[in-house]
């Protein structure tokens, strides 16, 4: 498809030459009433979809880069010598070079202006340099192919005929549009067309847009422009209808390109949730992962630097006889398990408390606002007496329990001390027999091992 472009005027070239050579009108020019195509304009032509076809093929050798910008400079030069001869006003015949003896008329002013922004556009995509300037020109020289089909289109002989010199062919100004086209799709994601190419909302938006806004107001005045001289109705009838038709069909494509960006936002900022949590959550059970973990932990410790009145604890939690449970069975049976532990662990958390995993089977819970010791007791208490004697696990029963370990605010400089001393006082709790919870102070030795351990020494 990247051919098209360039092969269609290449053959449109070739058709006037032929017509030219046998003398059959209808190749030179679409409609007797219009003026033919000049055959040196049909040679330029034809070298210049030559040349952006050579750019365009897979087979991307030196030889045929060599070839291709040799071909597309020739056409620069000349236009160069024709555009000269333009501005000085002399004739050097360079119009009857291929067939001399017969009358033509000769090149259009501005096929000659074309020719000459069209070959430096694709002299510049040879070189690679200045992609976004080749860009621009080709863009200017569709502009003004299109401004002459308008012309045709509409009867404005001034759209196609340079102040009132030798105007420039339909079928020249035809293939100016595509060889201008074939020019800009050279470089699809670079300069200008980068935009219109790209898989974003934005490209979408300007690839329907785009057309849209040349093709349909061209149309409508050509309806209405028909209409009128039809004498279907009356001038200002028809600018009404061209008016308010291209006001309906715009709105309608503004809201569905609206539409479509909203869409993608919505799914944008989906992708953003979904990214944002589980950058903060663990995957498998859903609970807060140690990042976030630290990060609420960090910011209530500068809280409370400045309200020391607002005590709080850390439990660090570690489950008793999950490695069995993994090495015995196996890791998913190993993750049912943690699912099963998190979701106790939710449900004895107070509402202002955070839960977490920290990694493998160990857990942990802030606990904001302590109005006494006894809430940490409180909740240690409804943990241990939660966790059930054996888990049922795909039809497999096994026991695990759970030990606590626990730091509260007081005497701590940093969150990694409360952290540590959280751990150490979990190390202490499994030294003591398991599924019991510690208390941390500076002399383990003495530490308060907790109701549980109280009440099993009373039993």
């Amino acid at each position: 498809m990247t051919y098209v472009p360039s092969v269609i005027p290449t053959i449109i070239g070739i058709l006037v030459l032929s017509g030219w050579y046998w003398n059959i009108e209808f190749l030179t020019k679409i409609d007797p009433k219009l003026v033919p195509m000049n055959p040196v304009t049909a040679l330029g032509v034809i070298l210049s979809g030559i040349s952006l076809t050579l750019r365009t093929t897979s087979s991307d050798t030196r030889m045929v880069r060599r070839l291709g910008c040799g071909i597309g400079t020739a056409v620069w030069l000349a236009s160069i010598f024709k555009l000269i001869e333009v501005i000085l006003g002399g004739d050097s015949g360079i119009d009857t070079w291929l067939f001399r003896g017969q009358s033509f008329l000769k090149i259009a002013r501005d096929t000659t202006i074309n020719f000459f922004m069209l070959s430096t556009s694709i002299v510049l995509l040879y070189t690679g340099r200045g992609i976004l300037a080749a860009q621009l020109i080709a863009t200017t020289v569709a502009m003004a192919s299109l401004l002459a089909l308008v012309g045709y289109s509409y009867g404005i002989r001034e759209f196609y005929d340079v102040g009132m010199a030798i105007p420039m062919a339909l079928n020249t100004s035809t293939s100016f549009l595509l060889l201008s086209a074939a020019a800009l799709f050279i470089a699809p994601d670079r300069g200008l067309m980068a935009i219109i190419t790209n898989d974003g909302p934005a490209g979408k938006m300007a690839r329907i847009l785009i057309p849209c806004a040349i093709l349909i107001p061209i149309a409508m005045g050509w309806l209405g422009l028909t209409g009128q001289r039809k004498g279907l109705f009356q001038y200002e009838f028809g600018t009404a209808i061209f008016v308010m038709s291209n006001v309906f069909v715009f709105v309608l494509l503004i809201w569905f390109n609206a539409r479509q960006l909203f869409k993608t936002d919505a799914y944008r900022r989906s992708v953003e949730d979904q990214l944002r949590h589980s950058a903060t959550h663990d995957a498998l059970t859903g609970l807060a992962n140690r990042r976030q973990f630290i990060d609420h932990l960090s910011h209530r410790f500068e809280l409370a630097k400045r309200r020391p009145e607002l005590p709080f604890g850390v439990l660090y939690l570690d489950l008793d006889g999950f490695k069995q449970v993994n090495d015995l069975f196996s890791h998913g049976v190993g993750d049912s398990l943690l699912i099963q532990v998190s979701e106790i662990f939710t449900r004895c958390a107070r509402a202002t408390d955070r839960v977490a995993r920290l990694g493998g089977d160990e857990f942990a819970i802030l606990m904001e606002d302590l109005s006494s010791i006894d809430d940490v007791h409180v909740l240690a208490d409804r943990i241990l007496s939660s966790m059930p004697r054996h888990f049922s696990l795909q039809n497999l029963s096994t026991p695990v329990g759970v030990s606590i370990g626990i730091a509260l605010y007081a005497e701590h400089e940093s969150y990694e001390t409360l952290l540590n001393d959280a751990d150490a006082a979990l190390y202490e709790a499994k030294r003591h027999g398991k599924g019991k919870y510690v208390i941390y102070s500076s002399d383990l030795s003495s530490v308060d091992n907790g109701k549980s351990e109280r009440n099993a020494e009373q039993s």
